[in-house]
């Protein structure tokens, strides 16, 4: 499975990232800066009623954006607003690990999703980084490791 990698980077609280609505993708949060409670449960919403099939956060606030995607994702079933063949958002916190661990549990719970082709990691990263990383180097690493080869998509 090839796996393609998407980068998005914005300030906190920024308007919310263009999110695949019909193709099943994982998402990695890095959060260098907070959100508000109401940006973030927004986005969670987003992810919710979307195609999101997984979310592993690593950052600032991370056990709140865990609880934020698990409600918004357990009312969009009750509510039946997520779609049937996208199965419930597997949501982890990755926020005890170093940064490359984040890519390499997000690839690996790719292989084992039951998601029909989830080949889509899509990089958030809210915030400035306190310090420079090449996340895309580190998602490209992971996915080769994993036996994918990482292409770059939009």
């Amino acid at each position: 499975m090839d796996i393609q990698l998407s980068h998005l980077r914005l300030s906190a609280d920024d308007a919310y990232p263009p999110l695949p609505e019909n193709r099943a993708y994982a998402l990695v949060i890095i959060a260098h800066e907070e959100t508000s409670a109401y940006w973030r449960r927004g986005l969670a919403e987003k992810m919710a009623v979307g195609a999101c099939v997984q979310a592993n956060i690593w950052g600032s606030d991370a056990e709140e954006w865990c609880a934020d995607i698990d409600a918004a994702n357990a009312l969009s079933i009750m509510t039946e607003e997520r779609a049937e063949y996208f199965p419930d958002i597997e949501v982890s916190s990755q926020s005890s690990r170093v940064i490359d661990d984040v890519f390499d549990f997000a690839t690996a719970q790719m292989h084992t999703s039951e998601a029909e082709e989830l080949s889509l990691l899509i990089v958030l990263e809210i915030g400035e980084p306190a310090w420079r990383y090449d996340l895309s180097g580190m998602a490209c690493r992971a996915a080769r490791d994993w036996g994918a080869m990482a292409a770059y998509a939009c």
